[in-house]
């Protein structure tokens, strides 16, 4: 239906009277006075996060220093004993650090250093020198010679010549220190600590 001029200029009259009561409800903002502040030297939070100013333009009139606190003295503290055995055999007790105990670990050190280069040695022996080169030998050949022989190979020389290197591929990923204790069994001297 259409509509008249009478009910058009009521319509906008009323839109104006809508628009001048929002007006009303809705405040305008504000200037507040406040006091003038060096941004520089005040902390701002902004969405949750705290900004810290640079040090260098704090300015401060006098330096405090905190006065120092005097170290509690330690109570003394129980001395570390280690009980030696030598082959499951007590020997004696040495504290830590002492030279007996060194003298003993240094024991365990020269044998350890025997056993890996003795397993470094290279082998003349045809039997291993078979395991060592020959996959999945299972001992069926005794030699390099008679593999290379029944399986019409050419002889070529053995890759691996000592017990070090077979252990070493065999149990990668591994150290020759574990492969020495592995191959040859525990050290003479054992510890074991205990406090005083």
């Amino acid at each position: 239906m259409p509509r008249t001029k009478k009910q058009i200029s009521e319509s906008t009259t009323t839109q104006v009277e809508t628009t001048s009561n929002l007006e009303e409800v809705i405040p305008t903002p504000q200037t507040i006075q406040a006091p003038m502040i060096d941004a520089s030297l005040v902390e701002l939070q902004i969405a949750g996060y705290t900004i810290i100013p640079p040090a260098e333009n704090l300015k401060l009139d006098e330096v405090v220093e905190e006065p120092e606190q005097l170290a509690d003295p330690e109570p003394e503290q129980n001395k570390l004993l280690f009980d030696v055995f030598c082959k499951g055999e007590f020997v004696e007790s040495c504290l830590d650090g002492s030279q007996k105990l060194e003298s003993y670990l240094k024991k365990n050190e020269d044998q350890l250093q025997s056993w890996i280069d003795e397993l470094s040695q290279p082998t003349n022996v045809e039997e291993d020198l078979a395991l060592f080169n020959i996959p999945d030998n299972g001992m069926v050949y005794k030699s390099l010679r008679q593999y290379y022989s029944q399986n019409g190979l050419a002889p070529k020389p053995p890759r691996v010549v000592d017990w070090m290197t077979y252990y070493m591929r065999k149990h990668s990923p591994i150290t020759p220190e574990e492969i020495a204790v592995l191959v040859k069994g525990d050290l003479d001297f054992s510890f074991i600590p205990k406090y005083a």
